[in-house]
């Protein structure tokens, strides 16, 4: 594989020894000389590098950031033969590789930790804090995948049959692609889903062809099944034990933002601490959207965190 080349302000990348001998890489900010620090957990067929951008603003204000790549994606581990088909053995093994990059690089070190988690990685996040609610003080999450859409088929169905599937896929010993999903292409910027951005567009392309390691196509069988699991958990979770924000975006078609909805109604009802922005006129990546998008979404995010009252 071609050797990584970190943008700045990130300094440092390895991989962890994941759940089942899996390798997941992780990159990092100098973590020396920082009393507060910022782990990302990424969306589905992103890397941590992806987020640079950000990282720079928490750098800037003194914080250290540390960003996975999620099993299966980015530049972990392959979990199949076929180097782009998006699975995952079971939901849970993301929350136990992001526990174990916690622990390997000793987070609890830090004085304020917090956790900023976009789409997949707003799920698995989230479940993150049910599970060890002493390791991050505050939380926020980027269009999170509690809901996804999947029109023209109705839910119920889309249900029934990645689960009928994904049986079968087991019994084999194979996984497989969900209906309609394939290996990697190149979306054409006109038909893409993620940004209205066309020059961010470009670069999420360009990187894909720099790295073909990240070329990421759609997911499995077991992948959606198991992310039906997480999301109906998540539906019912006991009310979040830190200072939550949700920012979804306006004209998101990937995540359905009425999960969201309902999911912060019921927090609220059982007293925990969670507030909503919803981005007017975004696409599901909010930080890869037009300009005056993504600067209203870095303000949102810097207040959210107090980069300024707690920097240093």
């Amino acid at each position: 594989m071609k050797a990584i080349e970190l943008p700045a302000p990130f300094a440092h990348y390895d991989w962890l020894d994941g759940v089942n001998q899996r390798k997941v890489f992780y990159c990092y900010t100098p973590l020396t000389h920082a009393r507060h620090v910022l782990l990302i957990c990424v969306g589905r067929r992103e890397t941590g590098l992806k987020y640079a951008q950000l990282a720079q603003h928490f750098v800037n204000s003194g914080w250290a950031v540390v960003a996975i790549d999620h099993r299966g994606q980015g530049f972990s581990e392959r979990l199949c033969d076929d180097p782009e088909l998006g699975h995952v053995e079971d939901f849970s093994f993301y929350i136990d590789d992001v526990k174990r990059l916690f622990e390997q690089l000793n987070l609890d070190q830090f004085s304020h930790r917090a956790l900023l988690g976009h789409s997949l990685g707003g799920a698995i996040g989230t479940l993150y804090l049910n599970q060890f609610p002493q390791d991050f003080h505050r939380a926020l999450l980027l269009s999170p995948m509690f809901g996804i859409i999947t029109e023209p088929v109705p839910l119920w169905q889309a249900k029934i049959w990645v689960m009928r599937l994904c049986r079968k896929d087991k019994r084999l010993g194979i996984p497989s692609y969900a209906p309609g999903q394939r290996g990697y292409e190149a979306t054409p910027f006109s038909e893409n889903l993620l940004t209205q951005d066309h020059s961010h567009y470009q670069q999420q392309l360009e990187q894909f062809e720099y790295y073909p390691a990240l070329k990421l196509g759609g997911p499995s069988n077991c992948w959606i099944a198991e992310c039906f699991k997480a999301m109906r958990a998540i539906a019912h979770l006991k009310a979040l034990p830190i200072p939550v924000k949700i920012i979804a975006a306006e004209l998101d078609h990937i995540v359905d933002n009425r999960s969201q909805l309902k999911f912060i109604k019921r927090q609220k009802n059982l007293g925990a601490k969670i507030s909503y922005h919803l981005q007017t006129g975004a696409f599901h990546e909010l930080l890869q959207e037009q300009e005056p998008i993504c600067q209203e979404v870095i303000e949102q995010i810097e207040q959210f965190f107090g980069l300024l009252q707690i920097a240093g």
